[in-house]
């Protein structure tokens, strides 16, 4: 395998940016969580609060987990693996 291949390779299969796995992360869950409480707030009311935690965090990994976050990472997949990080690591004269 050439050193060109292997450097592809390599930066392919890399781990995006934490902040950008946040940034997603907090995408998929803010509306994920209010539309699970606008549909589901009625009925987990009722219950108390520890059992409203339990069944409420339950759906939300269970729902991220399969279903949200690989379609989110699919979706956004050029923008996960690409290596522009001007943002936060713009070189500043001081």
């Amino acid at each position: 395998m050439t050193t060109a291949m292997k450097s592809h390779r390599r930066a392919f299969n890399a781990n995006p940016p934490r902040y950008k796995t946040f940034l997603l992360t907090w995408l998929a869950i803010y509306p994920l969580i209010n539309l699970i409480l606008l549909v589901l707030g009625p009925l987990l009311n009722l219950l108390p609060l520890y059992l409203r935690t339990l069944c409420l965090t339950g759906l939300l990994v269970f729902l991220m987990t399969y279903i949200v976050m690989p379609w989110m990472t699919r979706h956004f997949h050029h923008w996960l693996h690409t290596r522009n990080h001007r943002f936060f690591t713009s070189k500043r004269n001081y």
